[in-house]
Order: C-alpha cells, then sequence, then structure tokens
C-alpha cells in the first residue's frame, strides 16, 4: 500500500501472458489493484511466494534450504499434532 506523502506507484508486474486465438496478451497489474484481486488467504500465499522467491534469487538461501526447514516445520507440527491425539 502507498504510504502517505509519495506518489503511488507505477505497475510493478506484467500478469500472466495468455493465447486468445493466435494473438497473445499481457496485462499490466499494479500491486494495489492484486492486493484487491486477491482473497486474504491468497494474498499471503502470494506474500510467502514473493518473499520466498526473492531470497532464493539474492542467494540468502537455496531452494534446497528451503524445503530442508519447510519439511522440519511440517514434521514438528505433525509431532503436535501426535501427542495432542494421545
Amino acid at each position: 500500500m502507498p504510504q502517505e506523502g509519495r506518489a503511488n506507484p507505477a505497475p510493478t508486474s506484467i500478469c500472466c501472458g495468455w493465447f486468445a486465438g493466435a494473438e497473445m496478451r499481457a496485462e499490466i497489474l499494479s500491486y494495489e489493484k492484486a492486493m484487491l484481486l486477491a482473497s486474504r488467504d491468497e494474498a499471503f500465499k502470494a506474500t510467502v511466494y514473493a518473499m520466498n522467491t526473492l531470497l532464493v534469487h539474492k542467494g540468502i538461501y537455496t531452494q534446497d534450504e528451503f524445503q530442508k526447514v519447510f519439511v522440519e516445520w511440517v514434521e514438528k507440527e505433525e509431532a503436535k499434532k501426535a501427542r495432542a491425539r494421545h
């Protein structure tokens, strides 16, 4: 969302291209419009996707490291559920 005193930024992404008959079309979608279109759950998923993508591309961690930590988290959550059932 834009901060007070700042101009609205230009559209920041190009939404998926698709074939309509034989012609290829692309639509410009701003961050603000994307936030309006997305449900709360979709906005959360998009945030996680964007953060993960940026961190991997910037070399903060690798996709393999991310997947390892993801699996560890799921295993811990499953163990908690199992303990709660007993």
